[in-house]
């Protein structure tokens, strides 16, 4: 049973990734086929469950030139918010990519110039080639962390075919699509962040479309981990459990 991260866990998830990303981007380590290189949700304390890192083997690297430069999606509330504060904090450039231009505006605000953003609606191809065009314009990428999702609380069958179309590109096809758009931007030694849930574990009865899609993003995952191998870019799964975010409230009501 994965247990649920209160929201007042939101903050040592983000710091544990940012302590993770810190630690890849400063080793030219290339995960070998096998090795698992994911954060993961661990049982136990259901009021506060710990992650647990599993790292790759450590090796010897060159140190980075130039600023961190990371791409999150999801970026105007939840883990993606926390996530692009926490990177911004640790002196990373940060792009933000997220549908609500007032919240981005307003997280623009409060991180000042190390954080910018693009509007983008990533159940659309249109929106993933606007993310990758703002990300084009930074030079290079080190992070790439495909956190935005879309999921609603109903039964499979009740589900639309927009619906289900939307969530698949959100969920699945938007984080493929980035990747392909922003490899070439990314030097040896950087990083691609998929989070996908530790409900792919189980069957997610009231969830089921987003629990289905959320499982191909990690299937995908370790195909992306042995295609950009060659590259010297790492493939990072993150699967949180239960996060108290406004992901849920939104599931509850029809996507506008």
């Amino acid at each position: 049973m994965v247990g649920a991260l209160p929201a007042g866990q939101l903050n040592r998830l983000v710091a544990e990734l940012g302590d993770v990303l810190e630690d890849l981007l400063q080793r030219a380590v290339v995960v070998e086929d096998g090795e698992e290189a994911d954060l993961h949700a661990r049982s136990g304390n259901e009021r506060a469950p710990s992650y647990k890192w599993v790292a790759p083997r450590a090796s010897s690297g060159a140190a980075r030139g130039g600023p961190v430069k990371a791409v999150v999606t999801g970026a105007s509330s939840g883990i993606g918010r926390a996530l692009c504060a926490e990177l911004v904090g640790r002196g990373f450039e940060v792009l933000g990519a997220a549908r609500g231009e007032a919240a981005l505006q307003a997280l623009r605000g409060e991180l000042g110039q190390r954080f910018r953003y693009v509007v983008a609606d990533l159940s659309k191809l249109e929106g993933v080639e606007r993310v990758a065009q703002a990300a084009r314009e930074l030079g290079w990428v080190d992070v790439l962390v495909n956190n935005a999702g879309f999921g609603l609380y109903k039964r499979l069958l009740d589900h639309t075919d927009e619906e289900l179309v939307g969530m698949v590109m959100v969920n699945y096809v938007a984080p493929i699509a980035l990747a392909r758009r922003l490899a070439p931007l990314m030097r040896r030694g950087s990083v691609v962040v998929n989070v996908i849930t530790a409900g792919v574990h189980v069957l997610m009865t009231k969830l089921p479309a987003y629990g289905a899609s959320k499982i191909a993003l990690h299937y995908a995952t370790e195909a992306l981990r042995r295609e950009l191998k060659p590259l010297g870019i790492r493939v990072v799964a993150v699967y949180p459990g239960y996060v108290a975010t406004a992901f849920h409230e939104r599931a509850a009501r029809p996507r506008r």
